[in-house]
């Protein structure tokens, strides 16, 4: 992924989090990825691999 899709990336996981009301410690029980990796993804620090978005994909349907 590029920066430009890091960061539209990040702000989508924000924002299906946030609507959900989800802490990112009840996202990291939902999904099995820890509290820091999620931090670093919605930072868009880091890019997700397809497992780890394929467990957010299946959290948020």
């Amino acid at each position: 992924m590029d920066d430009n899709q890091d960061r539209l990336l990040a702000q989508r996981l924000v924002q299906l989090r946030t609507a959900r009301q989800w802490s990112l410690d009840q996202l990291a029980q939902q999904t099995g990825i820890s509290r820091a990796t999620l931090s670093r993804i919605e930072r868009a620090e880091t890019s997700p691999t397809a497992a780890l978005l394929g467990k957010l994909a299946q959290v948020f349907g």
